[in-house]
C-alpha cells in the first residue's frame, strides 16, 4: 500500500495532466480545423482522468485520516498521565539511565549539571590564583 506522501505525488501528477487536457480541449474547441473525434477522444481521457483523481483522492482522504487518529491517540495516551504516572515514568528513566551507565541523563533526569562539563568547570579556578604567594 502506497503511503500519504506517494498519495499526494500521484495526485499532483493527475491534477497537471488534467489541467493540460483541460487546456488542450480549451484551445482545440475554438479550432475549426481540429476533428471532433479527436476532441471527443480528449474528452473521454479526461473524464478517466477525473476517476482516477476521485478514486486516489479517496484512498488519500481514508490514509490521512487513519494517520490523524493515530496522532490524536497517542498525544492523549501522553497527555493523560497523572502525577502518581509521572513520578513513576521519571523514577524508571533515572534508573534506566543509572543502569545504562548514561551519567549525562542520570544528572538531567535529577536536573542537575553533570560533573566535568563546560557549564560546570574543571576545577582549574577553584583556589585563586596569588594565594600560593
Amino acid at each position: 500500500m502506497a503511503n500519504l506522501f506517494e498519495l499526494k505525488e500521484k495526485l499532483a501528477e493527475l491534477t497537471a495532466a488534467i489541467n493540460a487536457d483541460c487546456d488542450w480541449i480549451a484551445e482545440k474547441a475554438a479550432d475549426p480545423s481540429t476533428k471532433m473525434e479527436e476532441i471527443t477522444g480528449k474528452e473521454e481521457h479526461l473524464a478517466d482522468l477525473e476517476k482516477r483523481f476521485a478514486l486516489i483522492q479517496k484512498q488519500h482522504d481514508d490514509l490521512e485520516a487513519k494517520q490523524k487518529e493515530a496522532v490524536k491517540r497517542q498525544v492523549k495516551d501522553n497527555v493523560e498521565l497523572d502525577d502518581a504516572q509521572m513520578l513513576i515514568k521519571g523514577k524508571a528513566d533515572f534508573y534506566r539511565s543509572a543502569l545504562s551507565g548514561d551519567t549525562v541523563k542520570v544528572y538531567e533526569g535529577l536536573g542537575a549539571i553533570p560533573q566535568n562539563s563546560a557549564d560546570l568547570g574543571f576545577g582549574e579556578n577553584l583556589l585563586p590564583t596569588n594565594m600560593t604567594t
